[in-house]
């Protein structure tokens, strides 16, 4: 594989700090080594890689690989064209519990705390400065990673996808197969060459897929 360690960087978390360790770099376990983020994972036999990799540090559970239950191809241009598509912060209307203040959590009064010459401090509520005490806002900023992109129906968040375009740029696949796309909330199975595996965890039917991504079955 071509930049093997940049490559398994690609599904890691380093910035992070609520991830476990085990995130932080690519590990191995059965016979394959594996890196992941807890949304995006990736499986390569380990025969296959030239690298030495840590067997300590590893999640207590793996989540299962699925079978197969479709053949696409997914060009990475496709996947990259799709993104660039979303703007990379853009104001957005809200409504219902989407519209809670985020500042506040919808309460509508922050506490507010100030220091005295004394060094003592004096803490009070107001309302707060975002929502002028409404607990409500009318649009809110919404990063391009945040959004969602529907590959036919499974929708997946635009930071994996962006993950895997990464990844797939680094080691030199045009292409990726998918092989099992959920209608549930379980994972994703997509291929990269011969063997190596990647699911994703899908975004809840209740998120709003801002693009679409329609695939056509190999076979047809």
């Amino acid at each position: 594989m071509k930049r093997e360690k940049d490559f398994f960087d690609c599904f890691t978390e380093k910035d992070l700090e609520d991830r476990p360790s085990f995130c932080y770099k690519p590990f191995y376990r059965d016979g394959f080594v594996m890196a992941t983020d807890l949304a995006i994972m990736v499986r390569a036999p380990y025969n296959s890689l030239q690298g030495v990799y840590d067997k300590s540090e590893q999640p207590k559970r793996i989540p299962d690989f699925p079978q197969p239950n479709c053949d696409f191809e997914l060009p990475l241009a496709s996947i990259v064209k799709t993104i660039k598509s979303i703007p990379e912060v853009e104001e957005v209307r809200v409504h219902g519990i989407d519209a809670e203040c985020d500042e506040c959590d919808g309460h509508g009064t922050v506490e507010w705390v100030y220091e005295d010459s004394d060094g003592e401090e004096h803490r009070k509520d107001f309302d707060c400065p975002i929502c002028d005490g409404s607990g409500k806002v009318k649009t809110k900023k919404y990063l391009r990673e945040w959004r969602c992109i529907s590959i036919n129906s499974t929708i997946l968040s635009v930071r994996t996808l962006m993950k895997l375009a990464k990844a797939m740029d680094v080691a030199g696949f045009d292409t990726v197969n998918v092989k099992n796309l959920p209608e549930g909330y379980t994972p994703a199975l997509m291929c990269l060459g011969d063997n190596i595996e990647v699911i994703i965890m899908p975004c809840s039917k209740e998120s709003n897929p801002i693009r679409e991504i329609k695939l056509v079955s190999c076979n047809d």
